[in-house]
């Protein structure tokens, strides 16, 4: 089987309550839309980038949960500054996350099964937690 991959979210959107200017503002839930062309019933990959996360986020593909969430960051608890300059938002001085300081790369497996070949959606939750998420990349085997 050929492998595809489709593009979800290639800008950082930022989730929570409050608008810390980092990305698109989702506020505390947002759903995208994708299509998976000629894609299997198999398993799939889900990949993604994410910044800041306290506590498992709630990650969705088609309604089924994705196992694993939005995982937790290797979080250093209480650090707190202003955006360094290599984060991409030079010469700002709000705080950026105070559980975090550092982006994680993230792999999560989609069951066999939930996959559409269009119309797919993927919902990103938050519990009230600011984070950020950026980069996601679905995998797919193709029949």
């Amino acid at each position: 089987m050929a492998l595809n991959f489709t593009i979800v979210v290639h800008v950082r959107h930022q989730f929570g309550a409050v608008d810390q200017d980092i990305g698109v503002f989702a506020g505390l839930e947002h759903s995208f839309p994708f299509d998976c062309p000629s894609v299997s019933s198999d398993h799939a990959l889900l990949l993604f980038q994410s910044l800041g996360v306290g506590q498992e986020q709630t990650l969705e593909t088609n309604g089924v949960p994705v196992f694993g969430g939005v995982p937790v960051t290797d979080v250093v608890r209480g650090v707190t500054a202003g955006v360094p300059p290599e984060f991409g938002v030079p010469n700002h001085g709000h705080q950026l996350l105070a559980d975090s300081l550092g982006w994680v790369g993230n792999v999560l497996i989609i069951n066999p099964g939930v996959l559409k070949s269009s119309g797919n959606v993927l919902r990103i939750a938050s519990n009230g937690d600011l984070f950020v998420i950026d980069n996601v990349v679905v995998v797919y085997k193709t029949r």
